[in-house]
């Protein structure tokens, strides 16, 4: 690589990827508030001695404001289908709160979509048989389980109630509003947007892709495949290790190849760490290894290039991994 912007291990299938410049800018960002945090609180602390109550309280609210940014992240990220606009649910700017942004130029700006909503958001879909059509499930105390939908790219919003908190959405590739809800509690399916919303199974699910013809592929503690829309669910063929399956994601280059990801879970009290990521080359009947190289096998996130060329992986411990899917050494 050239410069500082990435890091590469040469030699492996997959090179850990680092942007040293986004990540010093971001330490910086953080250091600065932590400092501005700690600078309010001592001078309000100081206000409080002389006596100036009005000063040591407006003291204490930018010190307030300050904690709550940096509680700031970007838990969600989907892409409409050819790429040409990005979404990300960010979590903030106040601590219970997110917000929704679009970028059209890949990430270099970004533009607020409709107001700041109160919850946490559990997932974020574009509906790939209609990208103008965006939905975020998402979950508050005041609220219970809820889902916003956009049916104009996010220009106007409605909230949607859901049976249940939803950690995973998928869409129909043929039929807009068709959808998969998954969570702790089950999987469910949509016919209209979710406003109806029918529960299928009682297994907990944490991921899912569906692919034409009414297929499903599920994740949750091990990988599952179904070839009625996930009315009856079989589990798949996968090496005897306990999963927890945190992302699948199918090639667009390839429609019968899937990878899923496999990150950190509890059982019986105790903490059990991740298999990196398995790959499917028959619609998710049959899954193999596919870390050989991988460093860190707490995987959280997948994200393939448009050609599906490359394959990304986000890790728990904050590393971006790529791989080259075309046996060619690719720069990254």
């Amino acid at each position: 690589m050239e410069g500082d912007a990435f890091f590469r291990l040469e030699g492996a299938p997959w090179s850990a990827m680092t942007a040293y410049g986004e990540a010093r800018e971001a330490l910086r960002a953080v250091g600065e508030r932590r400092f501005q945090l700690v600078a309010a609180a001592h001078r309000a602390k100081e206000l409080h001695e002389l006596g100036d109550l009005t000063g040591a309280e407006a003291a204490l609210r930018e010190a307030f404001a300050q904690a709550e940014h940096l509680g700031e992240t970007t838990p969600l990220v989907a892409a409409s289908p050819d790429h040409s606009v990005v979404y990300k649910v960010r979590n903030g700017p106040r601590i219970g709160t997110y917000t929704i942004y679009a970028s059209h130029d890949a990430g270099a700006t970004w533009r607020q979509l409709g107001a700041t909503q109160y919850g946490n958001p559990g997932a974020l879909l574009v509906d790939p048989a209609d990208p103008s059509d965006l939905y975020v499930a998402g979950d508050s105390d005041a609220t219970g389980p809820t889902m916003i939908e956009s049916r104009n790219a996010g220009a106007t919003w409605s909230v949607v109630d859901l049976p249940a908190p939803v950690t995973a959405l998928a869409g129909d590739p043929k039929n807009p509003g068709r959808l998969w809800l998954g969570g702790p509690d089950g999987l469910w399916v949509s016919d209209d947007s979710g406003r109806k919303d029918t529960r299928l199974q009682q297994v907990p699910v944490s991921a899912l892709a569906a692919l034409p013809g009414n297929r499903l592929v599920v994740g949750g503690f091990g990988l599952f495949v179904s070839s009625d829309g996930g009315v009856k669910l079989r589990p798949a063929r996968q090496p005897d290790l306990d999963l927890s399956v945190s992302a699948l994601l199918a090639s667009p280059a390839q429609p019968d190849t899937l990878y899923a990801a496999t990150g950190p879970f509890h059982t019986a009290g105790l903490l059990k760490g991740g298999h990196g990521v398995f790959r499917s080359t028959n619609d998710g009947r049959t899954w193999q290894p596919f870390s050989s190289g991988l460093t860190d096998l707490d995987v959280l996130s997948l994200a393939i290039a448009p050609d599906g060329r490359t394959l990304y992986a986000g890790t728990q411990r904050g590393g971006v991994y790529a791989l080259s899917l075309d046996g060619g050494k690719r720069r990254i």
